[in-house]
């Protein structure tokens, strides 16, 4: 039997369409259904004016449009700056469609609606959008053609297909029946149909009902977690993301791990690590056992793939990041002696060229590896995120030739989950900023007076540190190609 299809129609200058896009990536994974993501691409002016001729209740209607959904974006660690003029955004549409076809569209679509709304990207220039396509592994000249050509016409019979089914503003979502929901404020209603009809997934009913429900069922007070973390740990991150995933209420308790361990914590973990977790009175450590605990306890939505083949794929994968990939990225990030860079620098590559190649024999092409946000994601996210680090230090970039790496990237870091529980790209570069000097674990570099992990300083009170450092030619962007 097919999947039943919700058409989901978008505008990537609509602000209430892009605080809505990790909500909706989440009806795919709770579901069994097929997001059919089609471009409904507003014309401002005809119900809000032209900037010159604007009414003053249309002012007020647009300056409360942005402040409403900034309020979501900041939820979510989004940016959402108000745009400049009044776009037709036709070339971000064209290029969905035509991200659709060559088979990167998740990537695609994060990367656009990121750039305009921080923007850093002109939403009427056919020449950003290609740019973006061509960072993707698409054909630059190929999407010209099309966006010029053909994309125009089907364009405009989307558009007029979907006004025919009765939409006439974004997000909105047509079941198959024809009923509509419009705006992310009704995803709560299209989530209770979609159970309503027997859709959802195995083990993601209590899923359901913390999602239409205003107040969750609480876990009685001997049941309660209590998960000891602090800012910035990618192991603890990774535990923080399935809490949040499985909306699993707990007590958060942060350690300073840039001072000695209290003695009440050690007797939590001897180790002097985190993430600990206390639940019914015992304790757990390391962020790979805790989350598998998790899973036994709370199994609802699941985490780890039902199928035995499936699940120890992703074992495979969970184990790559925690002996080779994550090893990698710090000692790229943190080695200072410039003979040996080059040759990190390629095994990390190497890590990337890894990857790539298991999604190819998995058989992956877009989105999540196996249909729905797992272990495997949620093991590689906080990694995937500080990756950035040795682009932001070292200049390193993944090759866009590895589009399946890439594009599994995209799709791990797109939930609201992992919105709910990272910083910011300034934020994790102000707080790794000892780990490019070589000082790692609250070490403090000679002439600092504390380590870059003391929040003593709030990180919005500090500077940027430097950037891109040249260690020669062996350190050079174009080395990773």
């Amino acid at each position: 039997m097919s999947r039943t299809v919700v058409r989901t129609y978008t505008d990537y200058k609509s602000p209430y369409a892009f605080v809505a896009v990790a909500a909706t990536y989440e009806l795919e994974q709770d579901f069994d259904i097929a997001l059919e993501w089609l471009p409904y691409t507003l014309q401002i002016a005809g119900y809000l004016g032209s900037v010159e001729d604007r009414s003053e209740h249309q002012w007020r209607r647009v300056r409360y449009s942005y402040m409403d959904a900034r309020r979501s974006a900041n939820q979510q660690g989004l940016t959402l700056k108000g745009p400049k003029k009044i776009y037709s955004a036709y070339y971000c549409s064209a290029g969905m469609l035509f991200a659709q076809k060559s088979g990167f569209f998740r990537p695609y679509n994060d990367t656009v609606f990121r750039k305009f709304w921080s923007h850093e990207l002109d939403a009427d220039s056919i020449d950003d959008i290609r740019s973006v396509i061509v960072s993707l592994g698409g054909d630059g000249a190929a999407f010209t053609a099309y966006a010029e050509g053909s994309g125009r016409d089907e364009h405009e019979r989307i558009r007029t297909d979907a006004e025919a089914a009765g939409v006439f503003g974004v997000p909105m979502y047509v079941l198959d029946d024809g009923e509509l929901f419009w705006g992310g404020d009704r995803l709560p209603q299209l989530r209770q149909r979609l159970h309503d009809r027997g859709l959802a997934r195995k083990g993601t009913a209590s899923d359901i009902r913390a999602s239409v429900e205003p107040d969750r069922q609480g876990i009685a007070r001997d049941e309660t977690l209590v998960i000891y973390s602090m800012v910035g740990c990618p192991y603890a991150q990774r535990t923080r993301i399935l809490l949040d995933l499985k909306r699993i209420p707990c007590e958060a308790v942060e350690i300073d791990l840039t001072k000695p361990r209290p003695d009440w914590f050690l007797t939590i973990n001897p180790a002097g690590k985190v993430p600990a977790l206390v639940h019914r009175g015992r304790a757990l450590a390391e962020s790979s056992v805790i989350n598998e605990y998790i899973e036994d306890c709370f199994p609802d939505p699941p985490v780890f793939p039902a199928d035995p083949y499936q699940r120890a794929l992703s074992r495979n994968l969970v184990e790559f990041c925690n002996t080779r990939f994550t090893p990698n990225l710090y000692r790229l990030l943190m080695e200072q002696d410039e003979s040996r860079r080059p040759g990190i620098r390629q095994a990390a590559l190497d890590d990337w060229e890894w990857l790539e190649g298991f999604l190819a024999r998995a058989g992956y092409r877009d989105g999540f590896l196996f249909g729905r946000f797992g272990i495997a994601e949620l093991s590689f996210v906080p990694f995937f995120q500080r990756y950035w680090l040795n682009t932001y230090f070292w200049g390193f970039e993944v090759p866009p030739r590895l589009g399946r790496a890439l594009r599994w990237q995209h799709a791990c870091l797109s939930p609201a989950s992992v919105a709910a529980t990272s910083l910011s790209h300034d934020d994790y570069v102000k707080l790794y900023a000892d780990y490019a000097l070589g000082f790692a674990n609250g070490k403090v570099p000679p002439g600092h007076e504390r380590s870059a992990l003391d929040l003593s300083v709030p990180l919005n009170e500090r500077p940027m540190p430097d950037a891109f450092r040249s260690m020669g030619a062996g350190n050079s962007p174009l080395a990773a190609t």
